[in-house]
């Protein structure tokens, strides 16, 4: 399935040397085809590496997609990536009259208060002292009411809960890294169709959401948990609004590099479960999640087009980075 970015955009050509087929808008723009529009709000702070995590995903399924991501105005991630997000991103004002399919949000690396505010005791960051927050509120509520498909990545699907339905995370004993196993709680839902069981997914946070607040609203769902970590994906009864807080998008490499990153900054953390053949380092990788993490994102735009009753006029609006189709 072709992307169409930016021709400048960074990730294009990192895409098309792992096989990805990736459309210049230029060349886009010309063609008789209405790609499907998804907004992806990004607030990780590696931001080109949570670009490729979230497009490689996108290129295995047989519709077209035009990405369009987006930034809050207090979040400009390191300066090294400041010119990027400013001439490849949109803030919310340019892009909050555009008609999206459906829209995602990452996850953020904003579990846990600094060690200047916690006294270096690992204490939970509560949502409201985010930097952002408030602007991320205000996005929040807008796809609610402008939106009908949502995906939500990891903090941001915790953040989600605790908005719309009061549910506070919980902060883990130990930051858990690992690859875990978990199962289908719901065999025929369409978002988990052909997910096997058990199906292993990489786990990388400070914070959880208990089973039992999920299971005290009426109106959410859980479709896949671990009985070591929790729950996987929770989503809303009407289908409209996912919850992820596990890293199907994760590469081979990524889960490895974040325990070593976490390993030489201190923090005392469990061995590496379920990650390495054998749970042996000096052994390869046991990259088991790849397929899911394609699978899951293919099951979740084609639910986007099922429900797509009619063509839909995408203009620019003003915005430098939507093209303009006429149905």
């Amino acid at each position: 399935m072709p992307i169409i970015l930016e021709d400048d955009f960074p990730a294009a050509d990192a895409l098309r040397k792992e096989g990805v087929s990736v459309i210049h808008r230029t060349d886009a723009i010309h063609q008789d085809i209405r790609p499907l529009i998804i907004g992806i709000l990004n607030v990780m702070p590696n931001v080109e590496a949570t670009e490729l995590d979230f497009l490689r995903l996108f290129a295995h399924d047989m519709l077209q997609i035009q990405p369009v991501f987006v930034r809050t105005k207090t979040f400009n991630g390191p300066e090294e990536t400041g010119r990027h997000l400013k001439l490849s991103y949109s803030t919310f004002d340019e892009i909050q009259d555009v008609k999206f399919d459906a829209f995602m949000t990452t996850g953020a690396n904003q579990e846990l208060l600094s060690n200047e505010k916690s006294g270096n005791e690992r204490k939970i960051k509560p949502f409201e002292e985010v930097s952002f927050w408030n602007e991320y509120v205000e996005i929040s509520h807008w796809m609610r009411e402008n939106v009908h498909t949502t995906l939500h990545s990891c903090w941001s699907a915790m953040a989600e809960l605790h908005i719309h339905h009061g549910i506070q995370n919980q902060l883990l004993p130990k930051k858990t890294l690992g690859v875990f196993e978990h199962r289908l709680q719901n065999q025929t839902h369409p978002l988990i169709r052909n997910f096997d069981d058990p199906h292993f997914v990489p786990v990388a946070r400070n914070t959880e959401i208990l089973q039992g607040d999920i299971d005290r609203q009426p109106d959410l769902v859980t479709l896949s948990a671990s009985k070591e970590t929790g729950p996987y994906i929770v989503q809303s009864r009407n289908d409209r609004h996912t919850y992820a807080f596990n890293h199907a998008e994760y590469p081979k490499n990524a889960l490895g590099l974040e325990y070593n990153r976490d390993l030489n900054l201190g923090l005392d953390l469990d061995v590496l479960r379920g990650y390495y053949i054998d749970n042996d380092p000096r052994n390869d990788v046991n990259y088991r999640w790849s397929a899911l993490g394609r699978l899951l994102m293919n099951n979740w735009v084609n639910g986007i087009y099922q429900r797509i009753s009619r063509p839909v006029v995408h203009g620019s609006n003003g915005n430098k980075h939507l093209i303009e189709y006429h149905i």
